[in-house]
């Protein structure tokens, strides 16, 4: 119908009124149907994106685990993980293994000759190599039972008792590095090597105080020192250069898949490719005093 209507000031343009003359039913019929339609609408969209946010990893969480939960000490070493999926954890006050629930502790009542403990390891037979802070090397057997140790007392060839690092190589050798002791490299026997540095020997380690050991992608064994970085090449040691390096306090190597090196010190970090190629470090170069 048309609608025809005047106002003070004069009148208006027709203008077209839609008027719905179907019956009452019917428009509730149709009503249902448009909801229906929607309704099914929905669950198709849910079924077709259900799929995409299910395939999202979750956001981790991180969780903070203290003495409260168990553990002997908050102040943490190392981490390293047996063939079992055990996690075991050098503290300041003991060694602990972690299941994912609850923790077993070894402090001297357990076996342990010192409870400050700097280093753990787990070997390729599972055997758990643990640096403390004054009695040397220990090793805690497969059966989790029996403590061994290795001294300046009882091994010839082992220059320190502070025990900072510890790795193996796949030649079946245990390296451990200590604190002024240098570089020691014990072999399957039980007979041990040590690597010292040599006074205008560019080809000895850059210092007898060892941070860190690392072993490459490749099966090469990296030292962290604190005057520098090396690579045992199987008779010497190939050093980083300095300009590769911010400080020369080097605490930690990392690799990529490629075996790309990155040296983590306090003053930033340094890079080596697979090439040989070293990237400068930006920034102030800061000498260890």
């Amino acid at each position: 119908m048309i609608a025809l209507g005047c106002m003070p000031h004069g009148c208006v343009e027709p203008q077209w009124t839609a008027t719905d003359t179907r019956p009452a039913s019917v428009r509730v019929h149709g009503l249902r149907w448009a909801w229906l339609l929607l309704v099914a609408l929905a669950l198709v969209l849910a079924s077709v994106c259900a799929p995409v946010f299910a395939g999202l990893p979750e956001t981790p969480r991180p969780r903070q685990l203290t003495v409260a939960d168990g553990l002997p000490s908050n102040t943490i070493s190392r981490i390293a993980e047996d063939r079992f999926g055990y996690l075991w954890i050098a503290t300041s006050e003991g060694l602990a293994r972690y299941d994912g629930i609850s923790y077993q502790v070894w402090r001297r009542e357990q076996g342990l000759r010192d409870n400050y403990l700097w280093a753990v390891h787990v070997d390729a037979h599972n055997r758990v190599w643990i640096g403390t802070g004054q009695s040397g090397l220990a090793m805690l057997d497969t059966d989790r039972k029996t403590f061994r140790y290795y001294n300046r007392a009882n091994t010839a060839g082992m220059g320190d008792d502070t025990v900072w690092s510890i790795a193996s190589t796949p030649d079946g050798a245990l390296w451990f590095g200590t604190q002024h002791g240098g570089l020691h490299r014990m072999a399957s026997d039980g007979s041990v090597t040590r690597y010292m540095p040599r006074e205008g020997d560019p080809r000895s380690l850059p210092s007898d105080g060892i941070s860190n050991l690392a072993v490459a992608p490749d099966g090469n064994l990296w030292i962290s020192t604190l005057a520098g970085a090396a690579r045992w090449t199987g008779r010497d040691f190939e050093r980083v250069p300095e300009h590769a390096l911010s400080s020369d306090l080097v605490n930690t190597i990392s690799f990529e898949a490629d075996g790309t090196a990155w040296f983590g010190t306090p003053h930033g970090v340094g890079v080596r490719r697979p090439t040989g190629v070293t990237r400068p470090s930006r920034g102030r170069r800061s000498r260890r005093a």
